[in-house]
């Protein structure tokens, strides 16, 4: 098993064992990473046999230096080279997410509030902003390509309850913004949909979430020691990213874990440490992880959206309850975050 994690250090590629034991590593690159996205897996003959080639975000450390900021495109097997980049458009910045589906990427574009579309044989680009505005107030930060129809998980930033909307993309004329369904949660990352389960994880409380689309309502939850960001899906696991809580000034310099978490019982399997020995410090914030040995689901699919989400309301289906929440919500994370800071002088 092969996995690819992008951190705010380090771009690295991790071989486990059957029993989630790193087995061997490789550290593709230095600096901050974020979206991970496969495009093309591996091939069963040709000159590239077994061969599977990603693209991952690369930001710079200078904001308004645009050509710091590149989508690198890796290859490879058990061990992966850098073969070229994407340039990306001068409106295209702060990336937290990338998917491959329509013979594209789709591209968090966080800086400038907006999802985009870039085709990579032809000269298409689609671009949908946000409230129509063009500034980060949404933090428009994760991508689920389900069809036609784009799932985004709008952060909010904690002004108000992460939303999840569904935009329906035309490939000749663009995107189409269909609804937006409130979340029982605040600053939340990653989305997955598989039947009528629904899959994110609530970050500041350090949780999975795992809702039942049929009743509306939260079905399960699992809590880590830790901020969790990156999902990535196979046929038995999900594996979530961990990192420990500090000041954003210092994410590159915090420690990383991976939950292993079995799909069937939904109960954590084991917890992988990515103190890896040859890294000059701790790894980072864990930002995204996605399985390149084959069988990724949480980054793309190819059927549609049932009918049952043309009405579907989620945490606003109770509105009493909707609001009290809220009031809760509104009221611990300032709290959490207090004591969050209370711990690096303790």
């Amino acid at each position: 098993m092969i996995y690819a994690i992008a951190t705010h250090s380090f771009l690295v590629v991790v071989e486990f064992d059957p029993d989630w034991r790193i087995r061997n590593y490789q550290v593709l690159n230095k600096g901050y990473h974020y979206g991970i996205a496969i495009v093309e897996k591996g091939r069963e003959n040709g000159e590239n046999q077994g061969h599977t080639r990603f693209v991952a975000y690369r930001g710079g450390g200078s904001v308004s230096n645009q050509n710091d900021r590149q989508l690198m495109i890796y290859e490879g097997s058990k061990s992966f080279n850098l073969i070229g980049a994407i340039p990306l458009d001068a409106r295209t910045g702060d990336i937290h997410q990338v998917a491959y589906a329509n013979h594209g990427l789709y591209i968090s574009n966080s800086r400038f509030n907006s999802l985009v579309y870039q085709h990579l044989e032809e000269d298409v680009r689609h671009e949908y902003f946000f409230e129509n505005i063009a500034y980060d107030r949404n933090h428009v930060n994760s991508i689920y390509p389900r069809g036609d129809r784009m799932m985004i998980v709008l952060h909010n930033k904690g002004h108000r309850e992460s939303e999840l909307a569904v935009l329906r993309h035309d490939l000749s004329k663009g995107f189409m913004l269909e609804r937006s369904l409130s979340l029982w949660h605040f600053a939340c990352h990653n989305v997955f949909v598989d039947g009528h389960t629904l899959l994110y994880n609530a970050s500041p409380v350090h949780s999975l979430i795992k809702v039942d689309l049929k009743k509306k309502q939260v079905a399960g939850r699992i809590s880590f020691e830790g901020h969790s960001k990156g999902l990535s899906v196979t046929r038995d696991h999900l594996v979530v990213g961990l990192s420990e809580d500090t000041f954003r000034d210092r994410r590159s310099m915090s420690r990383g874990r991976l939950a292993i978490i079995d799909r069937n019982s939904f109960s954590v399997r084991s917890t992988v440490d990515l103190s890896l020995p040859s890294l000059p410090h701790p790894i980072g914030n864990v930002n995204e992880v996605r399985c390149l040995s084959g069988g990724e689901l949480a980054q793309a699919s190819t059927e549609g959206l049932g009918a049952e989400w043309t009405d579907l309301k989620l945490a606003e289906n109770n509105p009493v309850r909707h609001h009290l929440r809220r009031a809760k919500m509104k009221l611990l994370l300032p709290l959490r975050r207090i004591k969050t800071s209370l711990r690096k002088y303790l």
